[in-house]
């Protein structure tokens, strides 16, 4: 059943962070001046290039792939995560990347979007620093895993340590 009627289209809405704390809206291109019925979002890097893609879908409408073009020459960390004690993929635990003087954060979700999934990798991105120093994990079980060594421009698997 198709309802053409609904009112409440909106455009998708594309932030930047400055890395202060502050977001600025920027165009994004064609797509993101049209109005839609938003009904979910995936994120995940589709093309192993570590930029992290998206794609949106509507209500009646076909789905926007939203490919991630970033520039050439970009450095960057890729880790999925392979739990053993804790779940498989490690959903909730905490990743610290010690890069230069930063130290960058993030954290391996579960949820998201309304009907979707994300890719459970998660990418550092590391400015115009060089190899990163270290990566720390802590496991939903508990145990904190340190990792160096890491390869900048690819994806690196890191399992959990067995009891």
């Amino acid at each position: 059943m198709s309802n053409r009627s609904v009112s409440y289209r909106e455009p998708p809405l594309l932030l930047a962070n400055d890395g202060k704390a502050r977001f600025t809206r920027i165009d994004g291109g064609p797509v993101f001046r049209g109005a839609y019925l938003g009904r979910g979002m995936a994120t995940g890097d589709i093309d192993n290039d570590g930029a992290v893609d998206a794609a949106f879908v509507s209500l009646n409408e076909a789905p926007v792939l939203l490919r991630n073009e970033a520039a050439a020459g970009r450095r960057w960390v890729g880790v999925k995560l392979k739990g053993a004690t804790s779940n498989r993929d490690g959903i909730g635990a905490r990743m610290r990347m010690t890069v230069g003087v930063r130290t960058l954060t993030r954290w391996v979700t579960g949820g998201g979007s309304f009907l979707a999934s994300n890719d459970r990798r998660v990418v550092f991105g590391l400015g115009g620093e060089g190899t990163p120093a270290a990566l720390e994990i802590r496991w939903p079980s508990g145990r904190v895993q340190r990792v160096e060594g890491l390869v900048p421009g690819r994806y690196h698997e890191v399992a959990e340590p067995g009891e």
